[in-house]
């Protein structure tokens, strides 16, 4: 029990800082997310609309 309430403080502690990071992770990971469906939709754009046209 000793060595589970030391963990227990020592998680109380990190929570915070932890939480903080794993939300900026989750915000990276959504502007990254984003970024790359940006992409994804003008290489799209590229491959299938700009040949059309240009038959």
């Amino acid at each position: 029990m000793k060595t589970f309430k030391i963990i227990s403080n020592i998680y109380k502690k990190n929570y915070i800082s932890y939480f903080w990071i794993w939300d900026n992770k989750i915000k990276i990971n959504r502007l990254i997310l984003i970024f790359y469906n940006i992409k994804f939709i003008l290489l799209y754009n590229n491959i299938y609309f700009f040949p059309l046209r240009t038959r």
